[in-house]
């Protein structure tokens, strides 16, 4: 495929947000780039350690950085970015978002998450965690995170998660969706994670280029074709006591999420 996207006078940013099957969907869009206009930064303290210079000479971004990227861009770069992201059901997610906390050490919550051997009823009864899980896509897509805070929640032993939950308190359920959907009207696309090979159709012809190969399956938390690991969770593997509470905690995640759905 030709660098076609290296040729665009805009920029593209991929709005990453945690396991909705953005590490495949990037795998696929980072092809189109040259190596040396794609940011290598993929999550946010990798990001804030790029010289502000620097960083504005990248054509393509993707990360777990949330709203928080544009505001490090000069307002005329930022006007131009063509931002896209992909939703996921938000209890899918949550439950996938629990085994990555507890089959990745090092993550966040690793250590809570595994102290219960992911049990979800127990890791539910946890406050941390479920500030963390609750509408986490919403405020991913509703609050302009600032990373000029976030040498701070490092030495709390915290990420951008943390950042995210911390800046998004206070605001209510309406809110958050209210300003998401409203995000989401500036965006270029969005895709979903159970169309995936259907989003990326989608998006090649919004973008203008040819159709993407098939989406490799990485990062995912089944099998990873990169480490050969199988470690699942899913509906299936919890009561439904469980997924009400999911529910609950995911209510303006549920509508954003329907929203985009009846859209497609």
């Amino acid at each position: 495929m030709k660098n076609l996207l290296g040729q665009l006078s805009s920029s593209c940013y991929y709005l990453h947000i945690n396991k909705t099957g953005g590490s495949s969907f990037s795998a696929v869009i980072r092809r189109s780039f040259p190596e040396f206009l794609v940011c290598p930064a993929g999550l946010a303290k990798e990001l804030i350690a790029i010289p502000s210079k620097k960083l504005l000479t990248y054509k393509y971004y993707s990360g777990h950085f949330g709203l928080g990227l544009p505001l490090m861009l000069p307002l005329v770069k930022r006007l131009r970015l063509r931002t896209f992201t992909v939703l996921r059901d938000p209890v899918d997610r949550s439950l996938s978002q629990l085994n990555a906390y507890f089959r990745n050490k090092g993550t966040y919550f690793h250590d809570l998450v595994s102290s219960v051997e992911c049990d979800v009823e127990k890791c539910l009864q946890n406050e941390r965690i479920l500030s963390a899980l609750s509408n986490y896509q919403s405020k991913c897509l509703a609050i302009p995170v600032r990373f000029d805070k976030f040498s701070l929640i490092q030495q709390c032993g915290g990420n951008f998660q943390e950042l995210l939950v911390r800046a998004s308190s206070g605001f209510t359920e309406d809110e958050l969706f209210g300003r998401a959907s409203r995000s989401l009207q500036g965006f270029c696309f969005v895709g979903l994670t159970e169309k995936m090979e259907e989003s990326s159709e989608r998006l090649s012809r919004v973008l203008g280029l040819p159709s993407f190969d098939v989406v490799p399956r990485v990062n995912v938390s089944a099998v990873n074709p990169y480490t050969g690991l199988v470690n699942s969770l899913n509906r299936g593997h919890v009561s439904a006591a469980v997924i009400r509470k999911l529910e609950e905690i995911n209510r303006a995640d549920l509508r954003l999420y329907d929203h985009v759905v009846r859209g497609w």
